[in-house]
């Protein structure tokens, strides 16, 4: 039996060498994120890459920060479109979203 993960959640996973993680289940439907005022980690329980403005309520957001590609990227709904260099909720990745 393996660890029951909450797709909510986001996770941060360290390994002292390069590794492929398996994970096996369904795709959840219909997932409500609590978030509180301040940092949360959230998952992205999706297949589909969806924008960050169309997903979460961005009149409550400050900022959100993901770690892709070996960079840190950010979205702000204050920013001009051009200066946000994360626009996309994208499959597999963990971001922190700061809510007013």
């Amino acid at each position: 039996m393996g660890l029951k993960i909450d797709e909510t959640k986001g996770y941060w996973i360290n390994s002292l060498n390069n590794q492929t993680l398996t994970i096996q289940g369904t795709e959840p439907n219909n997932i409500t994120f609590d978030l509180n005022q301040g940092w949360n980690l959230i998952g992205y329980p999706s297949l589909e890459t969806k924008p960050i403005n169309e997903t979460l309520n961005v009149s409550q957001i400050s900022s959100v920060f993901a770690y892709i590609n070996q960079s840190w990227k950010s979205y702000s709904p204050d920013k001009p479109d051009y200066l946000n260099t994360l626009k996309y909720f994208i499959p597999g990745y963990g971001y922190w979203v700061k809510v007013k």
